[in-house]
């Protein structure tokens, strides 16, 4: 039978125990009881979770700000190269001749950064919609082109201001298709990439935070 004085002992030792500054014989007396006490055992457990809980929110923010400060540098990363590359190819696709390479690796750089940009905010209820609707945007954009192209609309004043979309980032296709050719690729693309969006946005919708 447990002496109802060993319990009062142990758990005026308990606060000692569990930051680990009792001595050596305490230490041993206070573990010995807590191997045939349940009630103090679950007292112990108590305690210990009440002392570890702050602990464990304090590692758990510093996680969350660290995934927080990654996420900030990678989107602040890809946005800035999409512009970098958007940057490279307004002059030539405003003046609408053939491109460069260096055109070309923009398109690639943007196509790249423009995925990388939706992967890394796969997790952001906000950031995956502003994802969405670029794709959409420059989908809408693509198909409008093509079908000036072909014949079957003609440009207004907001179908040039919406041909940006797609003639600036889709420019370097130029370096080896013509317009036509280059609007339908790029209406492939961004084909894609809404398809690839919406999956994601409608499979995690109850994840996405």
């Amino acid at each position: 039978m447990i002496d109802k004085l060993d319990c009062d002992v142990v758990r005026d030792l308990m606060p000692l125990y569990i930051d680990k500054v009792c001595s050596e014989s305490s230490t041993s007396l206070v573990r010995e009881h807590l191997n045939c006490c349940d009630e103090c055992r679950g007292l112990y457990a108590a305690m210990s979770a009440s002392i570890d809980k702050p602990e464990r929110e304090r590692v758990n923010d510093a996680a969350a700000f660290k995934r927080l400060m990654k996420l900030i540098a990678g989107i602040a990363a890809a946005a800035l190269m999409m512009g970098i590359c958007i940057a490279v190819n307004l002059s030539g696709a405003w003046m609408g001749g053939p491109a460069g390479a260096v055109n070309l690796f923009a398109t690639i750089g943007y196509i790249i950064f423009f995925a990388s940009f939706s992967i890394i905010t796969r997790r952001s209820k906000i950031f995956s919609r502003i994802s969405f609707l670029l794709a959409l945007l420059t989908l809408v954009s693509s198909l409008l082109c093509f079908s000036v192209r072909i014949g079957a609309e003609f440009m207004t004043v907001p179908s040039v201001i919406l041909s940006i979309f797609s003639s600036v980032p889709f420019y370097g296709l130029r370096y080896f298709l013509d317009w036509t050719l280059t609007y339908a690729s790029g209406t492939v693309i961004s084909l894609i990439w809404v398809i690839c969006e919406y999956f994601w946005l409608w499979r995690n919708r109850q994840k996405i935070v």
